[in-house]
């Protein structure tokens, strides 16, 4: 017999907690319910969470073959990049939720030792989206960018300004053309991958011209009129690469690694401390960066700028 799909293994692993009929209450009374999945939804989602993950694992790291190939930041690096995609609270809620339960299931199963360490901690923190403590300072983001410069693929540290200048989401400046860049009025008009299809407009400072002129002086000499080359399909190749590129240079330079979503949420606390310094009130600051980030909902900007 073959090797064992890694979708077959996390099947097996999670079987191995499937409880169905027990009740939850009794579980958590006993102290089992870590080591438990009593409903059969549960175990369905947890499942499709569970493949999902592995799919992406196969993609990204050559090699893994077996579920306990798999390493702590392997599995960060998963989580971050789909917080970074800004999914709902819910969603990465349940991704987070699976992967650890399946953490648990290889430890019952004797797939992985049991004294070693997490796949993710325990605690919140990683939906970035609901913390907006998750974000670079000015100083940060200038030494990533130094360090970025050191990429193998020179493309990276200018996706990573893009999102510094003008919050933007990791694909659309992946996927940003020249004809959506407005120089002279310093502006960027956003139609590819954004978020619900909404095109959006975003000024950029002044001192930015240059940089956007640099960006558009590009684009003219590719055949495709887009920025940046090797995107992939809605630029999720580069995006890649740029996320591990942060990944590793916040580790070189010891500061967080908030991913590539915590320039987005410099941008929008330095915008929305801008507005307030032109004499807005809290209320229409926050309206002005819901807009520019391409929310358009007051309460978003709460995971963005903490409270006054």
């Amino acid at each position: 017999m073959g090797r064992p799909s890694l979708i077959h293994q996390v099947e097996v692993a999670l079987q191995t907690l499937f409880t169905p009929g027990e009740s939850r209450y009794a579980q958590k009374t006993a102290g089992d319910a870590a080591e438990c999945i009593p409903g059969i939804d549960t175990m369905k989602a947890y499942v499709e969470c569970g493949c999902r993950f592995v799919k992406w694992c196969q993609q990204e790291y050559d090699g893994i073959r077996y579920l306990r190939d798999i390493r702590p930041p392997m599995v960060q690096a998963y989580v971050l990049q789909l917080c970074d995609r800004e999914l709902s609270g819910g969603y990465l809620g349940k991704v987070v939720a699976a992967l650890r339960k399946l953490d648990v299931a290889l430890r019952v199963k004797g797939w992985r030792d049991p004294d070693a360490s997490l796949w993710l901690p325990e605690g919140g923190g990683w939906h970035s989206d609901a913390h907006p403590e998750r974000a670079y300072t000015p100083e940060q983001a200038r030494q990533l960018l130094v360090a970025l410069t050191e990429a193998r693929d020179p493309q990276v540290p200018m996706v990573a300004q893009l999102q510094i200048v003008a919050g933007l989401r990791i694909a659309e400046a992946s996927m940003l053309r020249g004809e959506d860049i407005d120089v002279e009025h310093g502006q960027l008009h956003l139609v590819k991958a954004t978020k619900g299809g909404r095109a959006r407009t975003v000024t950029v400072a002044a001192k930015h011209r240059d940089f956007l002129q640099v960006l558009k002086t590009r684009a003219a000499r590719h055949w495709d009129g887009h920025v940046f080359q090797g995107r992939g399909e809605r630029g999720r190749a580069l995006s890649r690469r740029v996320r591990a590129a942060v990944t590793a240079a916040a580790k070189r330079v010891g500061v967080p690694d908030c991913g590539t979503h915590g320039f987005r949420k410099l941008y929008a606390q330095q915008r929305y401390a801008e507005a307030l310094d032109a004499g807005q009130s809290d209320r229409a600051a926050r309206e002005a960066v819901s807009q520019e980030l391409g929310h358009n909902r007051v309460a978003v900007t709460y995971s963005y700028v903490p409270r006054r």
